[in-house]
């Protein structure tokens, strides 16, 4: 368990936003109370099992422009921790927390409406990515303080158990996307709990047959739901469920050709949230043959960039064509020259790019470069590797490392790929191929 610590949040002299770096097995704890506001806030979570919560109580209270770079580590704590408890109207607008968490059974939530809540929450172009206890839990409220929410313009996406959780409220221009098979990334898209209704409009849930875009009643009580100029999957034994004498309503302009989309306004990093210089950058663990390597996400602003990639002893070894200032690109294939002869760590750096279009100086914000590393496992038909090991859906699961075991005792492999299955098993990581 990581330990908690408490930080008050100050502008930094000569910066568009603070940075709030959380050590090595830290979870924040930052409290926005009675009429404040907390903004233009980065908190950096990349050290291992560090995480951050933000607790607001009271009423008209505001986060805005607000982002998490990295994974965090906080258990089956939430990121946003809110209710208005003054039966008045509060804000949160404009926050990343793409990153996601932990992948486990019980874990992370992403935005977690309190009981207590007895107002009204305006919740508008949020990004919640990757979290096993709901990305937007908002129904805690409908049997206690009955406070309502209204969420306009965010994305949710490989949210266990649902993405958008809700008793009481409007859901309007969001969107809900499925991408990832594993079992505590595959959730609902609206759950709507008593009282009801919860009103949605103009939404995408993009399920991709891995669960039901919408179920109406939990704990044997019922809720309702009405849907109009929506895009919804059907997949998913039809894609909807009434459950203990609730009611979905379908209205008008509904159609069943959802798209993955980032709602106009919402951010797609955290280039997107914050003000003055901002950059980003996204590796994971991957396998490649060591002539490419996949890059998750990067982006810079103002200016245009480039990705370059590193091996472990520093040199450049590939990047990437010029992309353009303020863009957010995604899934971003880097050729490598040479190419990788063995697994190692490689790091992806954003760099400026020079008068000839090639790459030059590394990009630095706050005297800091934006990089991030993942390892590189090489995978060839030649030798044995981790690939060896995965199910249809590149994790290596229990199986697959009980026969890693068996090799390992057989002397068919050594202890660093033994070493490298555990580590996928541990983590539940997809392999990227």
């Amino acid at each position: 368990m990581a330990a908690m610590g408490t930080t008050t949040v100050e502008a930094e002299s000569g910066s568009d936003y603070k940075t709030v770096t959380v050590p090595v097995d830290q979870r924040k704890l930052i409290y926005v109370d009675d009429g404040e506001t907390l903004e233009n806030v980065l908190f950096d979570v990349t050290a291992t099992d560090a995480g951050v919560s933000i607790i607001a109580t009271g009423t008209d209270w505001t986060i805005r422009n607000v982002a998490v770079r990295g994974q965090v580590e906080i258990g089956d704590e939430c990121v946003l921790c809110v209710a208005d408890t003054g039966s008045g109207n509060s804000h949160i607008e404009n926050v990343w927390i793409g990153d996601g968490a932990r992948y486990e059974e019980k874990g992370g939530t992403g935005l977690w409406i309190a009981p207590e809540h007895d107002g009204h929450l305006e919740i508008e172009r949020v990004n919640i990515q990757e979290m096993s206890d709901n990305g937007f839990y908002c129904s805690a409220p409908g049997t206690d303080g009955g406070g309502t929410v209204t969420l306009r313009n965010c994305y949710a996406a490989n949210c266990w158990v649902s993405h958008y959780r809700i008793a009481e409220g409007i859901i309007e221009n969001c969107v809900a996307s499925v991408t990832d098979s594993r079992q505590y990334r595959k959730g609902r898209g609206v759950w709507a709990w008593e009282p009801g209704s919860v009103e949605v409009k103009g939404c995408h849930f993009h399920m991709n047959g891995h669960h039901y875009s919408f179920v109406a009643g939990a704990n044997d009580s019922p809720s309702h739901i009405t849907v109009a100029d929506t895009q919804w999957d059907d997949g998913f034994h039809g894609g909807w469920s009434e459950r203990h004498g609730s009611r979905i309503k379908f209205e008008d302009g509904n159609g069943n050709d959802p798209q993955n989309v980032i709602p106009e306004g919402c951010p797609a990093s955290i280039v997107d949230v914050l003000p003055g210089e901002v950059g980003d950058i996204s590796i994971r663990n991957q396998v490649s043959t060591g002539e490419t390597v996949v890059v998750e996400r990067a982006a810079h602003k103002p200016d245009d960039f480039v990705v370059v990639i590193h091996d472990e002893s520093g040199d450049a070894i590939g990047h990437s064509d010029p992309i353009e200032g303020g863009e957010t690109c995604e899934n971003l294939t880097v050729a490598l020259d040479p190419p990788l002869a063995e697994s190692q760590t490689a790091t992806a750096m954003l760099h400026y790019i020079d008068d000839e279009n090639d790459f030059g100086e590394s990009i630095r914000v706050n005297d800091e470069p934006i990089q991030n590393a993942a390892s590189v496992t090489i995978c060839t038909e030649d030798e044995p590797s981790v690939c060896g090991y995965t199910n249809e859906d590149n994790v290596v699961d229990t199986s697959g490392l009980r026969t890693a075991i068996d090799d390992w005792r057989n002397g068919d492999i050594d202890s660093s790929l033994l070493r490298n299955v555990i580590d996928y098993w541990r983590s539940r990581d997809p392999i990227e191929k």
